[in-house]
This record gives structure tokens, C-alpha cells and sequence, in this order.
């Protein structure tokens, strides 16, 4: 049952509160499209054209001047013509979407299914007050209905009147708003050390090449070995300045990304009931997720944004699909890159818990045979570029010792990754909730509530039975699926989850 809200006069929003009746996209997009497509698409036509009129070629001239009129008129008649054919209404039943152009399609939405009404705008839209109003019925079906050009204000109380939120049936009031977190500009000071950032280095200069080739092939190879050169004649100050300059670049295109993403950013909790993130400097996102579809939390922290104490906060949640929107990327992502201490707050906060589980938890260690798997595999690897480092060595005189010289320089990092993997192993029961964790290079940390788990998935590999351990997977309707526990003690693994939900693997269980 949807919870009636007050109606809103029509004086405010002529068109987005009819109960009934087809309501129109706005105009404004249309001559957005149609003046856009003249600027990049039609004025170099023209421009060209011009050019080619003056050398002589005047069928040429009148070629590329008329493809572009036309392509600039016809794109512009098509838009023109979606806007107009294009209408939505809201029922007390449904929300629904028709559209009559060359034919009709007509999309409906049952409204005790919408579990998401998401609002987004880039630059020019906002400008123009527009914004683009995605529904979604969440990740089962992955079905959603887009109206791509409403008014911000229509936007604003389709919102509203879809989610129903923050009213007080009883009282007929709105329940406040509760802040849980906001931007700090010093959180930007974590983006120098993102996994991604060098490259984002690379890709500037990549795509630096790219340009450089659209003058010629000559041109982009001249340029490289003009640098190539340059560099070659101080092999180590040019390393150097190649790895700097890739840093440099990739942190200050990080930095750009970053603000742009961020800026702006607030999670609140409205009306007792729904998370929603707002965030975006050029383009804004509005994010909600209902508390109802909310499993857990999850604390990802990555090398080496974790070295300086940084981590993000993901929501594990039903029908967070990424088909929804494709203005707001990972609808499940809850902050950006910020302080442990303010992860775990605001992770507690989501959970409506004094203190996060992930934080107050004893993790309970993985055994020694979890540790020992992680060693083989080390030595394995190492033994592999051992043999390909001497078949290298056998095939070129010059390179006698490149099979000892690799393995020097690959084990001690290989065996200290291998010790790090397995001291961030752990499981762990705290009140309602399941944890386990994993991962180095990219560490995660799961708290999922018990009464969202609906079923375990248990795994051995001939390996694994041989030294007594198992993988247990909790399964569960949200986020990635499955949550692994991998490497532990069987007797104890298959305890570890008949206690996070008495009574579902009981009766697979032997009782000797």
C-alpha cells in the first residue's frame, strides 16, 4: 500500500501533481539537441564547405554544406518529434511512459513495485532546469522507466509522489531530515593515492598520441622519438621523469574526476526511512535507497589509499542495479575515499547501530593451513618466472644469471603479499550481523544482517580437502550475491554459519 501525502497545489507544479492525465516532456530539450547539433555538427560542415569553396571546388563546397544542413535538420526533426510524441502520467496504480512515433510503445510500472526514482542533470540541463528521472523496480528484473527531460521542479515532486516519503500518516506531517555525513575538501587529499591514478597517467598520455596521429602517423612517431631520445642519454633521471610526469598527470586528472563526482556530496536519511546521496559539480546525481532493502555495509579499502587510513563505504542492498541510470555510475558506493574512523561512523549511522559491528567485532583468525596455501601459491608463482627466466637466459648469451636475479627480486614481495592476504582473513558473528573479510590489495569488509542470508554455498577444492579447509559462501538477494569466508576449518566453518542462521543448514548437517 502507498502512503497518501498532502496534495500539492497546482500553483506550484502545474504539471507533475494531476493524479490522472498525460502529462508532456519539456520542449527545452529538444532546442538543447537542436542547437547543440548546430554548433558541433553543423557549423564545421559549414566552415568546410566555405574553405572548399574558395580553393575552386564547388560541388565538394556544396556536398559537405548540404550533409551537414541536413543531418543537423533531420537529427533536430527527430528529437523535435520524440519530445512531442512523448507523454507520462501517475496513477494511483502505476506510473506509466507512451510514446507514438512510427508506431507506439508503452511502458508501465507498477508503483508498490518502484523501489528507486532517481534524479540526475548534467551541465546544460541544469542550466536549462531540466533534469532526467529514472524509476526502477530494482536488480531482479532489472526494469526501469526514464523520462528523460522533466523540469527540475517536476522532477523534484515526481520524487516525492513516487517514493512517498517522510509523511506522518497519522499526523499528516513531514518527518525530519537527518544529516549523516558531508563533503570535506580534505577527503580530496586521498586521490594522489587511488589504485587508479597512475593510470589515469597513462591514459593522458595515450590518448596525447592519439590526438598527435589524427595529423599523421609521421607527426605522433616523431614526437616519441624526439622524447625517446631526449631521455635516452640519462637512463635514470629519464625513468624519473617519466614515472613523475605520469604521477603528476594521473593525480591531477584524479583530482579533476574526483571533484567533479564529489562536490556537493551529503547522505542524508529522509523521513526516517529512505538514504539518499546527493552529489556532482557539473553533473548532479540524487540517489535513494529504501532502508527496508538494506542487507549491510561493506568497507572497501584499497593499496595504498589504505596505508594513509582511508576507506569507502558500499551499501549491500536489493535492487542496486547499475542498468538503472548511466548518469550514476555505482549506485551502491555510499562516499568517496575518507577516513577509517568517519567509514566506520557513518557505516554505523547506515545501520542505525552506536558503534559499527565492523569495528566493535572479535574476528575470529583463519587456521594455519590458510596460510600455508597462500605460501605454496607464492612459490609456485615464482618458480614459474623462474623457468621462463632461464629459457630467456639459455636463449641470450648475454643474460647468464636473469633466473636468479628474477627470483631475488620476485620472492620476498611475493611471500610478504602472501602473509598479507591471509592476515586479512576473518568471520565473525556480532549481534544480527555476519562478517567476514578478505583481500590486500583491495581489502573488503562485510557486515550483512543474519536475517538476510537465504542460504550457503560451501566449497572444497582437492587442495582444500587435503588440508581440512572449506570456503563458505553466505548467500543473499542483495549486493554481489554471495559473501565468501575462503580457507577455514571446516568442523569450524560449517559452526560458524548453523549459528549466523539456526536452523537453515541444520538439516544437511551429520551429527556423529
Amino acid at each position: 500500500m502507498n502512503t497518501p501525502i498532502p496534495e500539492i497545489p497546482r500553483s506550484a507544479v502545474p504539471t507533475a501533481v494531476a493524479a490522472s492525465g498525460w502529462r508532456r516532456l519539456s520542449p527545452r530539450s529538444a532546442a538543447v539537441t537542436t542547437v547543440a547539433l548546430a554548433v558541433f555538427a553543423g557549423l564545421p560542415c559549414l566552415v568546410t564547405g566555405a574553405v572548399l569553396a574558395v580553393t575552386g571546388t564547388l560541388v565538394a563546397a556544396a556536398i559537405v554544406a548540404g550533409c551537414g544542413v541536413l543531418t543537423v535538420a533531420g537529427v533536430a526533426a527527430v528529437e523535435w518529434l520524440r519530445v512531442a510524441a512523448t507523454r507520462y502520467r501517475v496513477t494511483d496504480e502505476r506510473v506509466e511512459r507512451r510514446v507514438r512515433l512510427f508506431g507506439e510503445t508503452h511502458r508501465s510500472i507498477p508503483r508498490d513495485r518502484i523501489r528507486s526514482v532517481d534524479v540526475s542533470a548534467d551541465v546544460v540541463a541544469r542550466l536549462l532546469g531540466l533534469a532526467r528521472v529514472t524509476v526502477g523496480t530494482g536488480q531482479g528484473d532489472g526494469e526501469t522507466l526514464c523520462l528523460a527531460s522533466v523540469t527540475t521542479a517536476e522532477a523534484a515532486v515526481l520524487r516525492r509522489e513516487l517514493l512517498a516519503r517522510g509523511v506522518d500518516p497519522a499526523e499528516g506531517r513531514e518527518e525530519p531530515n537527518d544529516a549523516i555525513t558531508r563533503l570535506d575538501p580534505r577527503w580530496f587529499g586521498y586521490v594522489p593515492f587511488a589504485a587508479w591514478t597512475p593510470a589515469l597517467g597513462l591514459g593522458v598520455f595515450g590518448g596525447l598520441y592519439s590526438v598527435l596521429g589524427w595529423f599523421g602517423d609521421d607527426v605522433a612517431n616523431g614526437v616519441a622519438l624526439w622524447v625517446w631520445a631526449e631521455l635516452r642519454g640519462a637512463p635514470a633521471l629519464g625513468a624519473v621523469v617519466a614515472l613523475g610526469s605520469v604521477l603528476a598527470t594521473g593525480v591531477l586528472t584524479g583530482l579533476a574526476v574526483s571533484v567533479e563526482r564529489w562536490w556537493g556530496y551529503r547522505l542524508d536519511r529522509e523521513g526516517g526511512r529512505t538514504l539518499r546521496m546527493r552529489r556532482g559539480l557539473l553533473t548532479t546525481t540524487s540517489i535513494s535507497l529504501e532502508e527496508e532493502r538494506l542487507r549491510g555495509v561493506e568497507l572497501v579499502a584499497t593499496v595504498p589509499a589504505r596505508w594513509t587510513g582511508a576507506a569507502r563505504v558500499r551499501a549491500v542492498a536489493t535492487g542496486l542495479a547499475r542498468s538503472g541510470s548511466q548518469d550514476k555510475g555505482d549506485p551502491s558506493q555510499l562516499t568517496p575515499d575518507l577516513p577509517l574512523a568517519e567509514a566506520q561512523r557513518v557505516a554505523a549511522a547506515v545501520l542505525r547501530e552506536e558503534r559499527s559491528p565492523l569495528a566493535a567485532a572479535r574476528w575470529t583468525a583463519h587456521p594455519r593451513a590458510a596460510l600455508r596455501r597462500r605460501l605454496s601459491r607464492a612459490l609456485l608463482a615464482c618458480a614459474v618466472v623462474a623457468v621462463v627466466a632461464a629459457a630467456v637466459s639459455a636463449l641470450v648469451a648475454a643474460l647468464p644469471d636473469l633466473a636468479w636475479t628474477v627470483v631475488l627480486l620476485a620472492l620476498p614481495p611475493a611471500l610478504l603479499y602472501a602473509a598479507g592476504l591471509y592476515r586479512r582473513l576473518g568471520h565473525a558473528l556480532h549481534g544480527p550481523y555476519l562478517l567476514v573479510r578478505s583481500g590486500w590489495l583491495r581489502h573488503r569488509a562485510v557486515a550483512l544482517r543474519r536475517d538476510g542470508v537465504i542460504g550457503w554455498r560451501i566449497t572444497r577444492s582437492p587442495l582444500q580437502r587435503t588440508a581440512g579447509l572449506a570456503t563458505i559462501g553466505a548467500t543473499t538477494a542483495a549486493g554481489k550475491g554471495v559473501y565468501r569466508a575462503p580457507d577455514v576449518d571446516l568442523t569450524e566453518g560449517l559452526g560458524f554459519a548453523d549459528a549466523a542462521v539456526p536452523g537453515l543448514l541444520t538439516p544437511f548437517l551429520e551429527r556423529g
